[in-house]
């Protein structure tokens, strides 16, 4: 399959043989798609005509290959509703084209109708089997001290805390300074301890809070 694919591109360097192998797929690989997902449906021509909303001697002309026209997109909607599947009509990528020609199969070829379509549908939007994929969101743990912001703006974390030191003893012995760095003494409203280590600090803590109001 690799030294096939190899010789493909090697092949599709020239920019006419590029141009002449996309082409193909489009004037081959729609009569051969027509035919193929009419018998599928078990379908006549002739039924198939009805549903398409056009003669049977158009639909014979659609599954052969070597017919000079190729359906416009108004027909192929009318047969894509026709055979329950999707039209697809986008510039693609010659990777796409390239695993396209060299993995063809049946289902590619003929894929299933919606409804035979729904239960692999559904079993492939559950991510994990039956089970529903729960999101759960961990919170950030920070060391030796719990703390609340009531409030403010920013939001403390392990990795930028509201201010240092978590109430640990200053060398400042201005009584009632403010033990808030100068960029964050306007942030917090009120501050709330839980961590006993950290109880005879709380007093100092609510001053130091409170001088900034």
């Amino acid at each position: 399959m690799n030294t096939l694919r190899n010789e493909k591109i090697e092949e599709l360097k020239d920019r006419e043989s590029r141009q002449f192998f996309y082409e193909e797929h489009i004037e081959t690989g729609l009569p051969i798609q027509i035919r193929e997902l009419r018998k599928k449906r078990k379908l006549t021509q002739k039924e198939l005509a009805k549903l398409a909303e056009c003669d049977q001697s158009n639909v014979s002309d659609w599954e052969n290959p070597n017919y000079e026209y190729t359906p416009q997109i108004g027909t192929l909607k009318r047969l894509a509703n026709a055979f329950d599947v999707p039209l697809i009509v986008r510039f693609g990528s010659w990777e796409e084209l390239l695993t396209w020609d060299s993995d063809l199969s049946s289902k590619k070829i003929a894929p299933e109708k919606f409804d035979d379509a729904i239960e692999e549908l559904e079993q492939s939007a559950k991510p994990n089997g039956d089970n529903d994929s729960i999101s759960v969101i961990q919170p950030t743990v920070v060391t030796k001290s719990k703390f609340r912001v009531i409030t403010g703006k920013d939001i403390p974390t392990a990795q930028q805390p509201l201010f240092k030191p978590y109430g640990v003893q200053s060398s400042n012995k201005q009584r009632g300074k403010s033990q808030l760095p100068p960029d964050k003494r306007t942030v917090a409203k009120e501050v709330q301890i839980e961590d006993s280590a950290y109880q005879n600090n709380e007093n100092r803590l609510s001053r130091a809070a409170g001088s900034t109001r």
